[in-house]
């Protein structure tokens, strides 16, 4: 019942840079050392056809995008974190201006989203996996002892991008870049 436009079919991305904004803020780490990365993962490269032609015209045609990947240094998913994620509608981040659907749109474009994140948990850091989907909601979820030498950081992947979405979004990493600065614009100001 998440409505989601196929022209708005990189929202879940956004949602996805959205959570990891708001995971630095709340790691209390400063604007200058948060970070954010974004890789795009495209499909492996089709055989070309070569019609000998040197005169060729336009850019090189990029590979399909079949997903994402999105990494911060914020807080990571700790208990209460995991808690809001298994939350339907959770109010964890409501004074934030969130609603707590934002995971339900990654579903809406891709068909699964696995998440790798290292957090702290009094003097101990924890390391939690999980895969999330349509079809099996939280699975394989797994919480240890993160091992010597890590630090706190979540690595999202939004994988198997949707076709029907896949066709309508924007392709280039300059187009989607923009796209992402566009969406998070007020957090900038």
């Amino acid at each position: 019942n998440t409505p989601l436009p196929l022209t708005s079919g990189l929202l879940p991305l956004f949602e996805a840079v959205v959570n990891s904004i708001h995971a630095i803020e709340e790691a209390g780490v400063s604007t200058e050392g948060g970070r954010i990365r974004v890789t795009i993962l495209r499909g492996s490269k089709q055989e070309s056809l070569n019609l000998n032609d040197s005169k060729k015209r336009g850019p090189d045609a990029l590979e399909d995008i079949v997903g994402f990947k999105i990494e911060d240094n914020g807080i990571g998913f700790t208990d209460d974190n995991m808690l809001s994620f298994r939350t339907l509608d959770s109010e964890h981040k409501i004074q934030k201006g969130c609603r707590g659907i934002g995971r339900l749109l990654w579903l809406k474009a891709f068909k699964k989203v696995r998440v790798e994140s290292t957090y702290r948990a009094g003097e101990n850091l924890f390391q939690r996996t999980f895969t999330f989907s349509a079809d099996g909601g939280v699975s394989n979820e797994k919480n240890y002892t993160a091992p010597v030498g890590s630090s706190i950081s979540t690595c999202v992947h939004l994988d198997e991008f949707n076709t029907r979405y896949r066709e309508y979004a924007r392709k280039t990493p300059g187009a989607i870049a923009d796209s992402i600065f566009e969406h998070c614009l007020w957090y900038f100001i």
